[in-house]
């Protein structure tokens, strides 16, 4: 049976021989990790070691990886612009609930009054 620390190292080997950027490293972790869990479907009594037979030793995978590869590239590039416009929609958030925040605040504070009879 596969122990989940088992594939945690074998990704981390990966990652380390890995050279490009980070988003492409987690898309193609992502994408090696849902065809290893396909397999282990497949497969429920599987070890370690019929993954790397299936699949290869980490260093193999880091060298067979294709640094041109476009599809790889256009979904990190994609995440990339997610990740922008989500940090951008989060800032718009921050700031316009400060603006309603503030204002509360102020029709909240209005003149009082005092008189005295």
């Amino acid at each position: 049976m596969l122990n989940k620390n088992d594939l945690k190292k074998y990704y981390s080997f990966i990652k380390k021989n890995l050279s490009c950027s980070f988003n492409m490293k987690s898309v193609f972790i992502k994408d090696l990790d849902d065809r290893i869990h396909e397999f282990l479907e497949d497969n429920p009594n599987s070890t370690i070691d019929d993954v790397i037979e299936n699949f290869g030793a980490p260093q193999e995978i880091a060298k067979s990886f294709d640094k041109d590869n476009e599809c790889l590239k256009r979904k990190a590039k994609n995440r990339l612009i997610i990740e922008i416009i989500l940090l951008a929609l989060l800032i718009v958030c921050i700031a316009v609930s400060s603006i309603v925040i503030y204002s509360i605040i102020e029709n909240l504070g209005g003149n009082i009054t005092v008189t005295t009879e």
